[in-house]
């Protein structure tokens, strides 16, 4: 091989073993290293709720994006329960303790201002609607009623709660965690036999 082949070898690794550092990125607060592009990158592990990793710093051009790790499964398979499941819902009762961002107070002789959804679910669970409602007046909405044929079936809360259908049968709840930090959680719920199973959770990340 000849000297020019040869310096032309080592500045390909070079220059190989210099994108290999360039790509990696760091956990604020933790050492932990985060390889975007590589399989292997401890964002394809699972990392639970009370884990502190977030946000997650990149170069500038990463901002805005959401980084998603691998879920939790929930053991046990415990039915989810509250208070309201079976219910028939009462739009005035249940507003009670809500604060009425129409009037800045909470909801006592006005009206509460529901925000109502109706969802096709296309699944076992058929057409629902989810009223929405807060008790606060940040990182609203904090809590969500799913009804159907007039009763409560399924209640979630939390900060910026958010419900989805779920394939092939159930809902996902989305909310977040840390406003702060951008750290947000999504929890898969299975309906079956009328009742809804919490299966597994996900963690999210800004990038920053």
């Amino acid at each position: 091989m000849s000297y020019v082949s040869k310096k032309t070898v080592i500045l390909i690794i070079l220059g190989m073993l210099a994108g290999f550092a360039l790509s990696y990125t760091y956990v604020k607060g933790d050492n932990q290293k985060v390889l975007i592009n590589d399989v292997n990158a401890p964002l394809t592990r699972m990392v639970k709720e009370e884990e502190d990793v977030c946000p997650i710093d990149s170069n500038p051009r990463s901002e805005n994006a959401i980084a998603t790790f691998l879920p939790v499964s929930i053991s046990g398979g415990n039915t989810f329960e509250h208070e309201a499941l079976g219910k028939e819902f009462d739009s005035v009762k249940f507003s009670e303790s809500l604060y009425n961002y129409e009037t800045g107070q909470d909801n006592q002789t006005s009206p509460y201002p529901w925000y109502i959804e109706d969802i096709d679910t296309y699944t076992d669970l058929g057409k629902i609607k989810i009223y929405y409602g807060n008790t606060a007046m940040n990182h609203t909405p904090h809590i969500a009623y799913v009804v159907k044929d007039g009763k409560v079936i399924f209640v979630a809360s939390g900060a910026n709660i958010a419900l989805e259908r779920s394939l092939p049968s159930g809902l996902e709840a989305s909310e977040t965690l840390d406003w702060n930090k951008g750290k947000y959680k999504r929890t898969k719920y299975e309906f079956a036999k009328g009742k809804f199973i919490p299966i597994w959770y996900q963690i999210s990340c800004n990038v920053e």
